[in-house]
Protein backbone atom coordinates (compact mmCIF):
# COMPACT_ATOMS: atom_id res chain seq x y z
CA UNK A 1 0.00 0.00 0.00
CA UNK A 2 2.65 2.19 1.07
CA UNK A 3 4.50 2.08 -2.66
CA UNK A 4 1.29 1.52 -4.36
CA UNK A 5 -0.59 4.52 -2.34
CA UNK A 6 1.54 6.21 -0.42
CA UNK A 7 2.10 6.89 3.03
CA UNK A 8 -1.71 8.88 3.47
CA UNK A 9 -3.06 5.46 2.71
CA UNK A 10 -0.84 3.40 4.12
CA UNK A 11 -2.00 5.05 7.77
CA UNK A 12 -5.38 4.80 6.67
CA UNK A 13 -4.69 0.81 6.51
CA UNK A 14 -3.07 0.71 9.67
CA UNK A 15 -5.76 2.69 11.40
CA UNK A 16 -8.84 0.66 9.97
CA UNK A 17 -7.28 -2.51 9.60
CA UNK A 18 -8.75 -3.20 6.20
CA UNK A 19 -8.63 -1.58 2.85
CA UNK A 20 -10.45 -2.52 -0.56
CA UNK A 21 -8.60 -4.65 -2.68
CA UNK A 22 -9.11 -3.15 -6.09
CA UNK A 23 -8.06 -5.95 -8.45
CA UNK A 24 -10.36 -8.43 -6.56
CA UNK A 25 -13.06 -6.34 -5.62
CA UNK A 26 -13.62 -6.85 -2.23
CA UNK A 27 -12.19 -5.56 0.91
CA UNK A 28 -9.26 -7.35 2.86
CA UNK A 29 -8.91 -7.17 6.96
CA UNK A 30 -5.29 -6.12 7.90
CA UNK A 31 -4.56 -8.20 10.97
CA UNK A 32 -1.57 -8.13 13.26
CA UNK A 33 -0.47 -11.32 14.95
CA UNK A 34 -1.33 -9.91 18.13
CA UNK A 35 -4.92 -8.68 16.37
CA UNK A 36 -5.61 -12.19 15.49
CA UNK A 37 -4.70 -13.99 18.64
CA UNK A 38 -7.21 -11.31 20.23
CA UNK A 39 -9.96 -12.44 18.31
CA UNK A 40 -9.88 -16.06 18.66
CA UNK A 41 -9.19 -16.05 22.19
CA UNK A 42 -12.03 -13.74 22.83
CA UNK A 43 -14.36 -16.40 21.00
CA UNK A 44 -13.47 -19.03 22.93
CA UNK A 45 -10.79 -20.58 20.65
CA UNK A 46 -6.87 -21.70 22.13
CA UNK A 47 -4.06 -20.47 19.71
CA UNK A 48 -1.61 -23.02 19.21
CA UNK A 49 0.41 -21.00 16.55
CA UNK A 50 0.51 -18.03 14.22
CA UNK A 51 2.39 -18.70 10.50
CA UNK A 52 3.21 -15.88 8.71
CA UNK A 53 3.66 -16.88 4.63
CA UNK A 54 5.09 -15.80 3.35
CA UNK A 55 8.56 -14.27 5.67
CA UNK A 56 11.39 -14.75 3.66
CA UNK A 57 10.33 -14.97 0.06
CA UNK A 58 8.45 -11.66 -1.57
CA UNK A 59 8.31 -11.28 -5.04
CA UNK A 60 10.49 -9.03 -6.12
CA UNK A 61 12.36 -8.75 -9.14
CA UNK A 62 15.78 -9.49 -7.41
CA UNK A 63 14.14 -12.70 -5.29
CA UNK A 64 12.79 -13.49 -7.88
CA UNK A 65 16.44 -15.31 -9.80
CA UNK A 66 16.03 -17.45 -6.50
CA UNK A 67 13.16 -19.74 -8.22
CA UNK A 68 14.81 -20.28 -11.38
CA UNK A 69 17.45 -22.78 -10.28
CA UNK A 70 16.26 -25.80 -8.53
CA UNK A 71 18.68 -25.48 -5.46
CA UNK A 72 17.97 -22.38 -4.12
CA UNK A 73 14.62 -22.52 -4.35
CA UNK A 74 14.58 -25.47 -1.99
CA UNK A 75 17.04 -23.42 0.16
CA UNK A 76 14.52 -20.98 0.26
CA UNK A 77 11.84 -23.15 1.10
CA UNK A 78 13.96 -24.78 3.93
CA UNK A 79 14.73 -21.23 5.05
CA UNK A 80 11.23 -19.95 4.89
CA UNK A 81 9.98 -23.29 6.70
CA UNK A 82 12.51 -22.34 9.30
CA UNK A 83 11.07 -18.60 9.81
CA UNK A 84 7.35 -18.46 9.56
CA UNK A 85 6.69 -19.00 13.00
CA UNK A 86 9.26 -16.81 14.09
CA UNK A 87 7.76 -14.60 16.31
CA UNK A 88 9.17 -11.86 15.77
CA UNK A 89 8.85 -11.72 11.87
CA UNK A 90 5.53 -13.33 11.70
CA UNK A 91 3.69 -10.19 10.74
CA UNK A 92 5.81 -10.05 7.95
CA UNK A 93 3.69 -12.48 5.91
CA UNK A 94 1.67 -10.96 3.41
CA UNK A 95 -0.55 -13.61 4.68
CA UNK A 96 -1.50 -14.64 8.26
CA UNK A 97 -2.43 -18.57 8.78
CA UNK A 98 -3.49 -19.16 12.78
CA UNK A 99 -4.05 -22.57 13.83
CA UNK A 100 -6.67 -22.84 16.73
CA UNK A 101 -8.52 -25.12 18.97
CA UNK A 102 -11.96 -24.56 20.77
CA UNK A 103 -11.93 -25.07 24.31
CA UNK A 104 -13.31 -27.41 26.28
CA UNK A 105 -16.19 -26.15 28.86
Amino acid sequence: MLVRKGPEEAFKVLKERRFFAEAWGFYCWAFSPSDLKSLFEKNGLEVIKIVGKTVVYVSRPETEMLLQNEEKAEKLLELELMLCEEPSIVGYGGHLHIVAKKRKL
